[in-house]
């Protein structure tokens, strides 16, 4: 009779993994942008498969990195989790899927104001985007004793993909340690009628160590719009320091004939403030925080 005994309890067992498995947590994707590229890997090398837009909700299957792979197309496809949300569903029974609606309601309307910048479409749209300095010209000399020119290009390269997700056409007056000088950079900018120009930098002022924040400067009057909306999309984002959107009589501005901006983005002068530059998460909030801004004025600016 042992032998039987055994087997039973076994299948009981059986019975109970199973049904604990029915209760564990799956996950939606809910996509927060329009034109949002799906790939088939993860990654910006990928082949573009298609498009999902704000509003729109899929499978979740896994994760890498930066990518999420959710169900598509009769099959699977990848997208930048930057732009997505991913809500937990408990089947266990409805009273449990009716909190995890109300929390997901909750959500909804504590990001009602980054909802709504983000239905604007940034597809088609032509950004230049230009790494000050380069080259000879290595700009200031951070605390760590890096130079300006590398810190500008590596922001330049992470907005150019956090764009290009969205669909905007971007192009770098330099893709690489090269010296440009200034007439070039907006002249680049009047040669492929970009709907905006901006240069980044980073700030020194080695005799006042403590100077921190992001300053924003635009020259034409045309302009302050686009200033203000990048400038509140940065300090929204990072909770850096507000230096203002102000006036700036820079040549890469007063030679531009599109809308366009410079971007002092925190001062490498500063330990403490060069040290949070280099990480990866002040990077994307830099990047989140100029798309938001963007997203506004085009749509104001459509309006």
């Amino acid at each position: 009779m042992k032998q039987p005994i055994k087997w039973i309890w076994f299948l009981v067992f059986t019975i109970f993994i199973v049904s604990f498995s029915n209760i564990v947590y799956a996950a939606n994707v809910n996509i927060k942008a329009n034109d949002l590229r799906v790939r088939n890997g993860p990654g910006l090398d990928y082949e573009v498969i298609g498009e999902v837009n704000e509003g729109e909700t899929y499978t979740y299957i896994d994760e890498k990195q930066e990518w999420i792979e959710i169900e598509y197309s009769n099959g699977t496809g990848w997208v930048a989790k930057e732009f997505i949300e991913i809500e937990k569903r408990n089947n266990q029974n409805s009273e449990q899927n009716e909190k995890n609606t109300s929390e997901s309601e909750e959500i909804v309307l504590t990001d009602k104001a980054e909802s709504e910048i983000l239905t604007t479409n940034l597809k088609q749209k032509v950004i230049v985007i230009d790494a000050g300095h380069g080259g000879r010209d290595i700009g200031a000399t951070g605390r760590s004793d890096l130079y300006e020119k590398d810190y500008t290009l590596e922001t330049a390269h992470n907005i150019k993909n956090y764009l290009e997700q969205l669909g905007a056409i971007v192009h770098l007056t330099r893709s690489d340690d090269r010296f440009i000088s200034l007439t070039p950079r907006s002249s680049y900018a009047n040669f492929k009628e970009a709907d905006v120009f901006l240069s980044i930098h980073y700030n020194s002022t080695p005799q006042y160590p403590s100077a921190n924040g992001i300053g924003t400067y635009y020259y034409d009057d045309k302009d302050k719009l686009l200033a203000t909306y990048v400038h509140e999309g940065l300090i929204e984002s990072t909770g850096s320091d507000d230096r203002a959107a102000q006036f700036g009589d820079f040549q890469v501005l007063r030679t531009n004939h599109t809308p366009s901006l410079l971007l002092e983005l925190g001062f490498i002068s500063n330990a403490s403030e060069e040290e949070r530059i280099q990480t990866n998460t002040y990077q994307q909030k830099l990047s989140r925080g100029i798309i938001a801004g963007l997203q506004r004025y085009f749509f104001h600016s459509s309006n």
